[in-house]
């Protein structure tokens, strides 16, 4: 996945470190179906800790058809985004109510701690 993801595996999930300013709404849908699939096989829950811009650069119905992407993996474990306070976007929240509304498991965080506490 290159310089532009950094993937880290244990026991109750995988840690997603992404470089969103370098990544358009077609390449992070390509890193989400690879981690997704993993995550799948090896019944793993998500966390996805950068900031993402490119989620402060879509439209609301992007951010809204990346749910529906998400949607298609029938993805049942936890999704996490964590992010910096000072980078709250509407956005973020926009994409974990849609992704929410689509069956997923999922919410913000500002810290990794509170994704981990989540997670359980």
């Amino acid at each position: 996945m290159g310089e532009k993801v950094k993937l880290s595996v244990n026991k109750k999930y995988v840690l997603v470190q992404i470089n969103g300013s370098l990544l358009s709404l077609q390449e992070l849908q390509s890193i989400l179906s690879k981690v997704i699939e993993r995550a799948i096989e090896y019944q793993l829950n998500i966390i996805i800790h950068r900031e993402l811009p490119v989620l402060q650069r879509l439209s609301l119905f992007e951010i809204y058809d990346l749910a529906l992407f998400l949607r298609r993996f029938s993805f049942r474990k936890k999704l996490a985004l964590v992010y910096p306070e000072e980078m709250h976007e509407d956005n973020f929240e926009f994409f974990i109510n849609a992704s929410w509304n689509r069956g997923l498991q999922s919410r913000l965080f500002t810290t990794p701690d509170g994704a981990l506490d989540w997670i359980g």
